[in-house]
């Protein structure tokens, strides 16, 4: 039955799974507070320096993030300009928040009848404390191959587009085919 409540063995992973992320994510706050957001600051500092020198060829001219190079085609740049114009927390927060809220979309549709379980699943697990921690973009890239995925059989060319759009991350894209 779907509205019988789940058996006590799984509510009690459950919990347990819940208090172990929870400790993970208290546990790792401060090392990562030391130097937070590191993959953001690439993304950041690409869109704020293409403002400053007007042309993508000359981020990499003018790179001031001999640590964390530009591993990036342009057209991920194009998706970064707009928090270029924000400040760095602003930016991060914004650009987290947006593809994270696309991420949980992505699941809600994905889901089915176990959303709040997969989404919750999603708040506790480990990537996406990391993914916080360093201003990542996996949430984007998880909803454009989730999305993808799940438009494939409906909406083939929205799935394609979704795909498509993976190319920011050409070592995904390529997995594509792949997964498919």
């Amino acid at each position: 039955r779907r509205d019988a409540p789940p058996p006590a063995p799984l509510r009690a992973a459950f919990l347990l799974c819940s208090l172990c992320s929870l400790c993970g994510w208290w546990s790792t706050a401060a090392e990562f507070a030391a130097d937070p957001f590191q993959d953001w600051a690439v993304f950041h500092s690409a869109a704020t320096a293409y403002f400053r020198f007007g042309d993508w060829s000359a981020i990499l001219a003018n790179w001031t993030l001999p640590d964390h190079p530009w591993l990036y085609p342009p057209s991920f740049l194009l998706l970064l300009l707009p928090v270029g114009t924000t400040g760095f927390g602003a930016g991060c927060a914004l650009f987290l928040a947006l593809t994270f809220v696309g991420m949980i979309a992505t699941v809600w549709r994905f889901a089915a009848e176990r959303r709040w379980l997969c989404i919750l699943a999603l708040i506790l697990s480990p990537a996406t404390m990391l993914n916080v921690y360093l201003g990542q973009n996996a949430f984007l890239s998880g909803a454009l191959f989730f999305g993808g995925a799940l438009a494939l059989s409906t909406r083939p060319i929205l799935a394609g587009s979704l795909f498509g759009f993976l190319i920011y991350k050409p070592q995904i894209a390529l997995m594509i085919p792949a997964a498919l």
